[in-house]
Protein backbone atom coordinates (compact mmCIF):
# COMPACT_ATOMS: atom_id res chain seq x y z
CA UNK A 1 0.00 0.00 0.00
CA UNK A 2 1.77 3.11 -1.05
CA UNK A 3 0.00 5.23 1.52
CA UNK A 4 1.11 3.26 4.44
CA UNK A 5 3.77 5.31 5.09
CA UNK A 6 6.64 3.95 3.13
CA UNK A 7 10.16 6.21 3.74
CA UNK A 8 12.00 6.29 0.22
CA UNK A 9 15.12 7.67 2.02
CA UNK A 10 15.80 10.13 -1.12
CA UNK A 11 15.96 7.53 -3.85
CA UNK A 12 14.62 9.11 -6.61
CA UNK A 13 13.75 6.80 -9.33
CA UNK A 14 12.43 9.71 -11.64
CA UNK A 15 10.08 7.48 -13.23
CA UNK A 16 6.13 6.74 -12.52
CA UNK A 17 5.54 3.51 -10.01
CA UNK A 18 4.84 -0.03 -11.06
CA UNK A 19 1.63 -1.24 -10.28
CA UNK A 20 -0.42 -4.06 -9.58
CA UNK A 21 2.61 -6.54 -9.41
CA UNK A 22 3.26 -8.73 -7.27
CA UNK A 23 6.82 -9.50 -5.72
CA UNK A 24 9.70 -10.88 -7.81
CA UNK A 25 7.21 -10.68 -10.94
CA UNK A 26 8.83 -9.47 -14.16
CA UNK A 27 8.31 -5.60 -14.56
CA UNK A 28 8.38 -4.97 -18.39
CA UNK A 29 8.80 -1.02 -17.62
CA UNK A 30 12.56 0.22 -17.95
CA UNK A 31 14.78 2.14 -16.14
CA UNK A 32 13.73 2.15 -12.66
CA UNK A 33 10.66 1.75 -10.47
CA UNK A 34 8.84 1.69 -7.80
CA UNK A 35 6.71 -1.40 -8.16
CA UNK A 36 3.37 -1.68 -5.44
CA UNK A 37 1.40 -5.14 -5.38
CA UNK A 38 -1.65 -2.47 -4.89
CA UNK A 39 -3.73 -2.38 -7.88
CA UNK A 40 -5.85 1.17 -8.12
CA UNK A 41 -8.82 1.80 -9.87
CA UNK A 42 -9.39 4.79 -12.24
CA UNK A 43 -12.32 6.33 -13.50
CA UNK A 44 -12.34 8.20 -16.80
CA UNK A 45 -14.39 11.47 -16.38
CA UNK A 46 -15.40 12.55 -20.06
CA UNK A 47 -15.21 16.21 -20.47
CA UNK A 48 -18.17 18.64 -21.45
CA UNK A 49 -17.75 20.15 -24.97
CA UNK A 50 -19.54 22.89 -26.51
CA UNK A 51 -19.42 24.03 -30.18
CA UNK A 52 -22.44 26.18 -32.62
CA UNK A 53 -24.47 24.90 -34.80
CA UNK A 54 -23.33 24.23 -38.24
CA UNK A 55 -20.07 23.24 -37.53
CA UNK A 56 -18.66 19.91 -36.75
CA UNK A 57 -16.74 18.79 -33.84
CA UNK A 58 -13.73 15.90 -33.67
CA UNK A 59 -13.81 14.29 -30.48
CA UNK A 60 -10.51 12.94 -30.04
CA UNK A 61 -8.92 11.33 -26.88
CA UNK A 62 -6.61 14.22 -25.55
CA UNK A 63 -6.12 13.87 -21.54
CA UNK A 64 -6.93 17.37 -20.16
CA UNK A 65 -9.30 17.96 -23.39
CA UNK A 66 -11.61 15.17 -23.89
CA UNK A 67 -11.29 13.54 -20.41
CA UNK A 68 -9.71 13.86 -17.67
CA UNK A 69 -9.10 10.80 -14.94
CA UNK A 70 -10.20 10.36 -11.29
CA UNK A 71 -8.00 7.70 -9.17
CA UNK A 72 -5.20 8.00 -10.82
CA UNK A 73 -2.30 8.00 -8.72
CA UNK A 74 0.03 11.08 -7.72
CA UNK A 75 3.69 11.02 -6.94
CA UNK A 76 5.55 11.43 -4.03
CA UNK A 77 8.33 13.88 -4.35
CA UNK A 78 11.65 12.27 -4.69
CA UNK A 79 10.59 9.00 -5.11
CA UNK A 80 8.27 8.41 -8.07
CA UNK A 81 6.24 10.35 -10.25
CA UNK A 82 2.48 11.01 -10.59
CA UNK A 83 0.74 8.70 -13.11
CA UNK A 84 -1.45 9.65 -16.16
CA UNK A 85 -3.33 8.44 -19.07
CA UNK A 86 0.22 7.65 -21.34
CA UNK A 87 1.61 5.53 -18.33
CA UNK A 88 -1.88 3.66 -17.55
CA UNK A 89 -3.29 3.16 -20.48
CA UNK A 90 -1.74 1.28 -23.29
CA UNK A 91 -4.46 1.11 -26.74
CA UNK A 92 -6.88 3.63 -27.76
CA UNK A 93 -10.01 5.12 -26.79
CA UNK A 94 -12.50 6.38 -28.99
CA UNK A 95 -15.22 8.74 -28.22
CA UNK A 96 -18.44 9.27 -29.88
CA UNK A 97 -21.45 11.94 -29.76
CA UNK A 98 -24.66 12.60 -32.18
CA UNK A 99 -24.64 16.26 -31.62
CA UNK A 100 -20.69 16.00 -33.31
CA UNK A 101 -22.12 16.57 -36.57
CA UNK A 102 -22.47 19.94 -38.23
CA UNK A 103 -26.17 19.35 -38.81
CA UNK A 104 -27.06 18.33 -35.12
CA UNK A 105 -30.00 20.71 -33.58
CA UNK A 106 -29.99 22.60 -30.81
CA UNK A 107 -31.37 20.52 -28.04
CA UNK A 108 -31.97 21.13 -24.81
CA UNK A 109 -29.64 19.26 -22.28
CA UNK A 110 -27.43 18.90 -24.74
CA UNK A 111 -25.81 15.09 -26.22
CA UNK A 112 -24.39 12.86 -24.56
CA UNK A 113 -20.22 12.08 -25.28
CA UNK A 114 -19.43 8.67 -24.89
CA UNK A 115 -15.97 6.48 -24.82
CA UNK A 116 -15.56 3.26 -26.46
CA UNK A 117 -13.04 1.41 -24.26
CA UNK A 118 -12.57 -1.45 -25.76
CA UNK A 119 -9.32 -0.93 -27.15
CA UNK A 120 -7.41 0.26 -23.98
CA UNK A 121 -5.57 -1.99 -22.40
CA UNK A 122 -4.18 -0.76 -17.90
CA UNK A 123 -0.44 -0.89 -16.84
CA UNK A 124 -1.24 -2.07 -13.59
CA UNK A 125 -4.65 -0.67 -12.82
CA UNK A 126 -8.28 -1.50 -12.67
CA UNK A 127 -10.94 0.34 -14.37
CA UNK A 128 -13.96 1.87 -12.99
CA UNK A 129 -16.38 4.30 -14.31
CA UNK A 130 -16.46 5.93 -17.47
CA UNK A 131 -18.58 8.73 -16.66
CA UNK A 132 -19.74 10.26 -19.83
CA UNK A 133 -19.69 13.95 -20.82
CA UNK A 134 -22.31 16.52 -22.37
CA UNK A 135 -22.10 18.29 -25.93
CA UNK A 136 -23.71 21.33 -25.98
CA UNK A 137 -24.52 23.05 -29.17
CA UNK A 138 -25.23 26.49 -29.30
CA UNK A 139 -27.87 28.53 -31.89
CA UNK A 140 -25.55 29.86 -34.54
CA UNK A 141 -25.97 33.72 -34.76
CA UNK A 142 -26.76 34.84 -37.83
CA UNK A 143 -27.67 38.27 -39.37
CA UNK A 144 -29.91 40.18 -41.67
CA UNK A 145 -28.54 40.45 -45.38
CA UNK A 146 -31.20 42.68 -46.20
CA UNK A 147 -33.45 44.69 -43.28
CA UNK A 148 -37.33 44.55 -43.52
CA UNK A 149 -39.46 47.33 -44.84
CA UNK A 150 -42.30 49.16 -43.80
CA UNK A 151 -45.13 51.25 -45.90
CA UNK A 152 -44.53 54.84 -46.01
CA UNK A 153 -47.68 56.28 -44.96
CA UNK A 154 -50.99 55.19 -44.16
CA UNK A 155 -54.32 56.78 -42.97
CA UNK A 156 -54.70 57.00 -39.77
CA UNK A 157 -57.43 53.52 -38.42
CA UNK A 158 -57.66 54.14 -34.61
CA UNK A 159 -54.32 51.34 -34.46
CA UNK A 160 -51.03 51.28 -34.12
CA UNK A 161 -50.57 48.62 -36.79
CA UNK A 162 -48.88 49.32 -39.86
CA UNK A 163 -47.76 46.99 -43.07
CA UNK A 164 -45.10 44.93 -43.67
CA UNK A 165 -43.53 45.29 -47.42
CA UNK A 166 -40.42 43.20 -46.29
CA UNK A 167 -39.70 40.85 -43.79
CA UNK A 168 -35.83 40.86 -44.68
CA UNK A 169 -32.92 38.37 -46.10
CA UNK A 170 -31.21 36.37 -43.93
CA UNK A 171 -27.40 35.78 -44.15
CA UNK A 172 -24.97 33.24 -42.86
CA UNK A 173 -27.40 30.27 -42.96
CA UNK A 174 -26.36 26.53 -43.56
CA UNK A 175 -27.34 25.16 -46.74
CA UNK A 176 -30.65 23.19 -47.44
CA UNK A 177 -32.03 24.52 -43.89
CA UNK A 178 -35.57 25.60 -43.63
CA UNK A 179 -35.46 28.82 -41.70
CA UNK A 180 -36.85 32.16 -42.99
CA UNK A 181 -37.94 35.56 -41.09
CA UNK A 182 -40.50 37.55 -40.18
CA UNK A 183 -40.81 41.16 -38.82
CA UNK A 184 -43.76 42.68 -36.62
CA UNK A 185 -44.27 45.99 -36.60
CA UNK A 186 -45.84 48.86 -35.03
CA UNK A 187 -46.07 52.68 -35.18
CA UNK A 188 -44.91 54.09 -31.33
CA UNK A 189 -49.28 55.21 -31.01
CA UNK A 190 -51.98 55.88 -33.31
CA UNK A 191 -52.02 59.50 -33.92
CA UNK A 192 -51.78 61.34 -37.26
CA UNK A 193 -48.46 63.00 -37.93
CA UNK A 194 -44.84 62.57 -40.08
CA UNK A 195 -42.11 60.99 -39.80
CA UNK A 196 -43.75 58.66 -36.88
CA UNK A 197 -41.19 55.96 -35.10
CA UNK A 198 -41.81 52.55 -35.80
CA UNK A 199 -40.66 50.07 -33.88
CA UNK A 200 -40.06 46.19 -34.22
CA UNK A 201 -39.04 42.36 -33.45
CA UNK A 202 -37.48 40.03 -36.03
CA UNK A 203 -38.77 36.43 -35.80
CA UNK A 204 -37.27 33.54 -37.17
CA UNK A 205 -39.86 30.83 -38.59
CA UNK A 206 -39.63 27.43 -40.03
CA UNK A 207 -38.44 24.24 -38.83
CA UNK A 208 -34.95 24.85 -38.34
CA UNK A 209 -35.37 28.11 -36.77
CA UNK A 210 -34.72 26.51 -33.36
CA UNK A 211 -30.86 26.45 -34.09
CA UNK A 212 -30.15 29.86 -35.05
CA UNK A 213 -30.21 33.31 -33.65
CA UNK A 214 -30.60 36.81 -34.71
CA UNK A 215 -27.30 39.23 -33.74
CA UNK A 216 -29.90 41.62 -33.62
CA UNK A 217 -33.65 41.37 -33.64
CA UNK A 218 -34.41 45.06 -33.21
CA UNK A 219 -36.64 46.90 -36.44
CA UNK A 220 -36.76 50.54 -36.36
CA UNK A 221 -37.96 53.10 -39.14
CA UNK A 222 -40.21 56.28 -39.16
CA UNK A 223 -43.54 56.39 -40.85
CA UNK A 224 -46.77 58.87 -41.78
CA UNK A 225 -49.68 58.37 -40.49
CA UNK A 226 -51.98 60.30 -42.57
CA UNK A 227 -55.76 61.98 -40.86
CA UNK A 228 -58.83 59.80 -41.88
CA UNK A 229 -62.00 61.40 -44.38
CA UNK A 230 -64.82 62.04 -42.10
CA UNK A 231 -67.75 62.89 -44.18
CA UNK A 232 -69.73 65.81 -42.48
CA UNK A 233 -72.94 66.65 -44.06
CA UNK A 234 -74.72 70.04 -43.65
CA UNK A 235 -78.61 70.32 -43.52
CA UNK A 236 -80.49 72.51 -44.86
CA UNK A 237 -82.00 75.35 -42.66
CA UNK A 238 -84.65 77.96 -42.61
CA UNK A 239 -85.63 80.71 -40.11
CA UNK A 240 -88.24 83.53 -40.87
CA UNK A 241 -86.51 87.34 -41.07
CA UNK A 242 -85.57 89.08 -38.03
CA UNK A 243 -85.22 85.76 -36.02
CA UNK A 244 -82.10 84.17 -34.44
CA UNK A 245 -80.21 81.50 -36.48
CA UNK A 246 -81.16 77.86 -35.98
CA UNK A 247 -78.25 75.52 -34.68
CA UNK A 248 -77.21 74.18 -37.91
CA UNK A 249 -77.47 70.38 -38.01
CA UNK A 250 -75.22 68.25 -39.99
CA UNK A 251 -74.70 63.98 -40.61
CA UNK A 252 -71.09 62.50 -39.73
CA UNK A 253 -69.92 59.19 -41.64
CA UNK A 254 -66.32 57.80 -40.86
CA UNK A 255 -65.13 57.27 -37.50
CA UNK A 256 -63.09 54.06 -37.23
CA UNK A 257 -62.41 51.98 -34.44
CA UNK A 258 -65.61 52.67 -32.38
CA UNK A 259 -64.88 56.44 -32.14
CA UNK A 260 -67.89 58.73 -32.16
CA UNK A 261 -68.81 62.31 -32.39
CA UNK A 262 -68.09 62.95 -29.28
CA UNK A 263 -64.84 63.70 -30.47
CA UNK A 264 -66.54 66.79 -32.16
CA UNK A 265 -65.84 70.72 -31.08
CA UNK A 266 -66.90 73.80 -32.56
CA UNK A 267 -69.80 74.43 -35.09
CA UNK A 268 -70.92 75.00 -38.53
CA UNK A 269 -71.79 78.79 -39.53
CA UNK A 270 -72.76 79.94 -42.04
CA UNK A 271 -71.91 83.31 -45.10
CA UNK A 272 -73.03 86.66 -43.15
CA UNK A 273 -76.45 88.46 -44.41
CA UNK A 274 -79.77 88.71 -42.57
CA UNK A 275 -82.11 89.33 -45.65
CA UNK A 276 -84.36 87.68 -47.02
CA UNK A 277 -82.27 84.86 -49.54
CA UNK A 278 -80.30 81.75 -49.47
CA UNK A 279 -76.96 81.63 -47.20
CA UNK A 280 -74.28 79.29 -47.61
CA UNK A 281 -73.90 76.74 -44.46
CA UNK A 282 -70.17 76.38 -44.24
CA UNK A 283 -67.60 74.36 -42.20
CA UNK A 284 -67.20 77.18 -39.69
CA UNK A 285 -65.55 75.64 -36.63
CA UNK A 286 -66.37 71.87 -36.50
CA UNK A 287 -63.06 70.03 -35.81
CA UNK A 288 -62.89 66.00 -35.01
CA UNK A 289 -59.61 66.51 -34.07
CA UNK A 290 -55.90 66.27 -35.76
CA UNK A 291 -56.94 62.66 -37.03
CA UNK A 292 -59.54 63.50 -39.12
CA UNK A 293 -60.11 65.66 -42.38
CA UNK A 294 -63.54 66.68 -42.75
CA UNK A 295 -64.89 66.26 -46.15
CA UNK A 296 -67.81 68.62 -46.14
CA UNK A 297 -70.90 68.99 -48.19
CA UNK A 298 -72.63 72.11 -47.45
CA UNK A 299 -76.34 73.51 -47.41
CA UNK A 300 -77.98 76.65 -47.31
CA UNK A 301 -79.69 78.56 -44.84
CA UNK A 302 -82.70 80.08 -46.35
CA UNK A 303 -84.36 83.64 -44.69
CA UNK A 304 -88.22 83.66 -45.40
CA UNK A 305 -90.11 86.93 -45.04
CA UNK A 306 -92.14 87.95 -42.35
CA UNK A 307 -94.99 88.37 -42.17
CA UNK A 308 -97.05 91.64 -40.61
CA UNK A 309 -100.58 93.12 -41.29
CA UNK A 310 -100.86 96.67 -41.32
CA UNK A 311 -104.79 98.03 -40.98
CA UNK A 312 -105.52 101.35 -42.38
CA UNK A 313 -107.37 103.56 -39.34
CA UNK A 314 -110.87 105.20 -39.79
CA UNK A 315 -111.21 108.60 -40.31
CA UNK A 316 -113.88 110.89 -40.96
CA UNK A 317 -114.03 115.27 -41.91
CA UNK A 318 -117.02 116.91 -42.29
CA UNK A 319 -118.17 118.20 -45.24
CA UNK A 320 -116.19 120.61 -47.39
CA UNK A 321 -112.80 120.15 -44.93
CA UNK A 322 -109.81 118.86 -46.75
CA UNK A 323 -108.93 115.17 -46.09
CA UNK A 324 -107.41 114.25 -42.73
CA UNK A 325 -103.96 112.39 -43.42
CA UNK A 326 -104.53 109.03 -43.91
CA UNK A 327 -102.52 106.45 -40.96
CA UNK A 328 -102.25 102.93 -40.15
CA UNK A 329 -101.39 100.39 -37.78
CA UNK A 330 -99.75 96.93 -37.15
CA UNK A 331 -102.09 94.53 -36.18
CA UNK A 332 -100.83 91.37 -36.80
CA UNK A 333 -97.34 90.16 -36.59
CA UNK A 334 -94.33 92.90 -35.89
CA UNK A 335 -91.44 94.64 -36.73
CA UNK A 336 -87.67 92.59 -36.49
CA UNK A 337 -86.11 94.11 -33.27
CA UNK A 338 -83.22 95.70 -35.36
CA UNK A 339 -85.83 97.55 -37.98
CA UNK A 340 -87.89 100.53 -37.68
CA UNK A 341 -91.08 102.11 -39.54
CA UNK A 342 -88.92 104.56 -41.55
CA UNK A 343 -86.74 101.81 -42.67
CA UNK A 344 -89.39 98.92 -43.80
CA UNK A 345 -92.13 101.34 -45.42
CA UNK A 346 -92.72 103.13 -48.04
CA UNK A 347 -95.23 105.36 -49.85
CA UNK A 348 -98.98 106.14 -48.64
CA UNK A 349 -102.15 105.09 -48.10
CA UNK A 350 -104.87 106.77 -50.70
CA UNK A 351 -108.96 106.90 -50.70
CA UNK A 352 -111.60 106.39 -53.21
CA UNK A 353 -112.59 110.01 -54.84
CA UNK A 354 -115.73 111.57 -53.76
CA UNK A 355 -116.46 114.87 -51.87
CA UNK A 356 -120.27 114.02 -51.14
CA UNK A 357 -121.32 113.23 -47.45
CA UNK A 358 -120.41 109.13 -47.54
CA UNK A 359 -118.39 106.73 -47.21
CA UNK A 360 -114.88 106.21 -49.05
CA UNK A 361 -112.39 103.21 -48.74
CA UNK A 362 -109.44 103.87 -47.83
CA UNK A 363 -106.74 101.47 -49.84
CA UNK A 364 -103.24 100.53 -49.66
CA UNK A 365 -102.01 102.88 -52.81
CA UNK A 366 -98.38 102.75 -52.81
CA UNK A 367 -97.51 101.68 -49.19
CA UNK A 368 -95.31 98.95 -49.38
CA UNK A 369 -92.64 97.28 -47.04
CA UNK A 370 -89.79 96.28 -48.00
CA UNK A 371 -88.49 92.50 -49.39
CA UNK A 372 -87.88 91.50 -45.99
CA UNK A 373 -91.76 91.35 -45.18
CA UNK A 374 -94.93 89.44 -46.64
CA UNK A 375 -97.00 92.45 -46.06
CA UNK A 376 -101.05 92.03 -45.71
CA UNK A 377 -103.41 95.37 -45.62
CA UNK A 378 -106.51 95.65 -44.09
CA UNK A 379 -108.02 98.38 -45.73
CA UNK A 380 -110.10 101.30 -43.80
CA UNK A 381 -112.71 103.59 -44.19
CA UNK A 382 -113.39 107.55 -44.58
CA UNK A 383 -116.33 109.07 -43.37
CA UNK A 384 -117.69 112.60 -44.86
CA UNK A 385 -120.28 113.59 -42.44
CA UNK A 386 -122.31 116.99 -43.21
CA UNK A 387 -122.96 119.91 -40.97
CA UNK A 388 -125.23 120.54 -38.83
CA UNK A 389 -127.38 123.66 -38.60
CA UNK A 390 -129.15 125.24 -36.16
CA UNK A 391 -130.23 128.32 -36.59
CA UNK A 392 -131.80 129.96 -40.38
CA UNK A 393 -129.95 130.64 -42.99
CA UNK A 394 -130.66 131.66 -46.48
CA UNK A 395 -127.50 130.25 -49.42
CA UNK A 396 -127.40 132.99 -51.98
CA UNK A 397 -125.22 133.24 -55.06
CA UNK A 398 -124.66 135.66 -57.23
CA UNK A 399 -124.53 134.55 -60.67
CA UNK A 400 -124.70 131.09 -61.90
CA UNK A 401 -121.13 130.93 -63.18
CA UNK A 402 -119.87 132.36 -60.03
CA UNK A 403 -118.13 130.68 -57.31
CA UNK A 404 -118.76 133.05 -54.50
CA UNK A 405 -121.86 132.26 -51.87
CA UNK A 406 -123.11 134.38 -49.28
CA UNK A 407 -124.65 132.86 -46.40
CA UNK A 408 -127.30 135.03 -44.64
CA UNK A 409 -127.16 134.71 -40.73
CA UNK A 410 -130.56 135.44 -39.97
CA UNK A 411 -133.94 135.23 -41.74
CA UNK A 412 -134.43 138.40 -44.01
CA UNK A 413 -131.19 140.02 -42.60
CA UNK A 414 -127.90 141.48 -44.27
CA UNK A 415 -125.31 140.28 -41.93
CA UNK A 416 -123.23 138.15 -44.67
CA UNK A 417 -120.50 135.54 -44.70
CA UNK A 418 -118.85 135.22 -48.12
CA UNK A 419 -117.75 131.62 -48.87
CA UNK A 420 -115.24 131.28 -52.00
CA UNK A 421 -114.21 127.78 -53.50
CA UNK A 422 -111.40 126.37 -51.76
CA UNK A 423 -111.15 125.12 -47.96
CA UNK A 424 -114.03 126.23 -46.45
CA UNK A 425 -114.71 126.93 -42.80
CA UNK A 426 -117.54 125.57 -41.25
CA UNK A 427 -119.84 128.17 -42.05
CA UNK A 428 -120.03 127.39 -45.85
CA UNK A 429 -118.82 124.10 -45.67
CA UNK A 430 -122.56 122.78 -45.95
CA UNK A 431 -123.29 124.61 -49.26
CA UNK A 432 -120.62 123.79 -51.55
CA UNK A 433 -122.18 120.36 -52.04
CA UNK A 434 -125.55 120.04 -53.84
CA UNK A 435 -126.41 117.53 -51.89
CA UNK A 436 -126.62 120.02 -49.20
CA UNK A 437 -129.66 122.37 -51.06
CA UNK A 438 -133.16 122.35 -49.15
CA UNK A 439 -131.68 120.51 -46.16
CA UNK A 440 -134.22 121.61 -43.69
CA UNK A 441 -137.04 124.50 -43.15
CA UNK A 442 -134.25 127.60 -43.09
CA UNK A 443 -131.83 126.43 -45.92
CA UNK A 444 -132.77 127.17 -49.34
CA UNK A 445 -131.52 127.26 -52.81
CA UNK A 446 -132.23 130.95 -54.21
CA UNK A 447 -131.14 130.21 -57.72
CA UNK A 448 -129.61 133.55 -59.41
CA UNK A 449 -131.18 136.18 -57.26
CA UNK A 450 -129.10 138.39 -55.88
CA UNK A 451 -128.85 140.68 -52.83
Amino acid sequence: DPDAGHVYAGLDSANTAVWGTAALDPVAAPGNRYVFAYRPTVDIVLSDRTKTYGDELVLGSVEGTDFTLSGAREGVEGAYEADTAASIFGGTMTLHSSGAAANADVIAGGYAITADTSGLTLNGYDLGSVINGTLTVDPRSISLGAAGTVEASRVYDGTTDIEVTSHGVLSDIVAGDDIGVRLAAAYQDKNVGRDKTVTGTYTLTGADAGNYVLDSSVFAATADITPAPLSVIARAAHKVYGESDPDFAYEVGGFVLGEDDSLLTGSLSRVEGENVGDYAITVGSLSAGGNYEIVYTGADLTITPRTITITADDQSRALGQADPRLTWSITGGSLASFDTIDTVFSGDLIRDPGEGVGEYAIRQGSLAANANYDLTFIGGTLHITPVAVTEPVVLERHAVSDDVFAIVQSEGGTDLTVCRSGVLGPDCAPFVSPDNRNLGPYIGWTGQSAR
